[in-house]
């Protein structure tokens, strides 16, 4: 399983926890709040990530349910390891507290939207966002690199899709196989890229295709290589 690497610990990030509803008991919330702060951290990419066994209490439900649900959950993209333990991403944490609101009533219901309150003003921290920042500026100046760097370590002298002489300068793109919007932790992984000629960039962009199952159907419709397509495949498995 992947790991989560480069983070903030959550002490670091003077979270000041939003006011609960009355109604609420101030025993659930304190324990809600508890397994937030000790199982909680941030990646180098501003993701906040929660410790797996904390998460009966922030999902209002017992520990065997909690635990099947951890086990839907993908490893790698939404589900890593830090230090031996097992984090679920707050995408997916969320993601799971909208689908109990939405048959949710009364005291359930207020203690749902509390914790997706008070998740959503942890991300919004401005210590979490400088995270975001800094790794959105890495990012955009290493992507500028990947063209170069992938022509020399492959010797590329034509688009690596369509056969043809490959353009420089301007002429042709790094064209990521998995888009950045789609995954922006691959975005500057040049295992996830081919450079091409503009003119073939810019049919894979009008085509709308944003991952490699899209990618390698157009290069069989195109008669394109198709020989990428498992190298890639196997980048990806070990990174995720």
């Amino acid at each position: 399983m992947l790991s989560i690497v480069s983070y903030k610990n959550f002490n670091d990030l003077d979270i000041n926890f939003p006011e609960a509803n009355e109604t609420l008991s101030p025993t659930t919330i304190t324990r809600i709040n508890n397994a937030i702060e000790k199982g909680s951290i941030v990646d180098r990419n501003g993701i906040l990530w929660i410790k797996a066994d904390k998460l009966s209490d922030i999902w209002r439900t017992d520990k065997p349910t909690a635990r099947q649900m951890v086990l839907e959950i993908p490893e790698g993209k939404f589900r890593r390891t830090f230090d031996g333990e097992e984090y679920i991403r707050s995408a997916e944490v969320m993601k799971w507290i909208f689908y109990r609101l939405e048959s949710a009533t009364g005291t359930k219901e207020n203690l749902l939207n509390y914790i997706g309150d008070t998740l959503q003003l942890i991300m919004d921290k401005p210590a979490i966002r400088i995270y975001k920042l800094e790794a959105a500026l890495a990012l955009q100046s290493q992507r500028k690199l990947l063209k170069k760097e992938r022509i020399k370590r492959y010797c590329i002298d034509s688009d690596e899709l369509t056969g043809m002489p490959l353009k420089r300068g301007l002429g042709s793109e790094f064209s990521h196989i998995i888009s950045a919007a789609y995954d922006f932790e691959l975005a500057d992984q040049i295992w996830n890229g081919l450079v091409v000629n503009i003119e073939t960039h810019k049919l894979i962009t009008s085509q709308g295709i944003t991952e490699h199952t899209d990618l390698l159907c157009l290069c069989e419709e195109e008669e394109w290589e198709t020989s990428w397509y498992e190298n890639f495949c196997d980048s990806l498995k070990e990174f995720y």
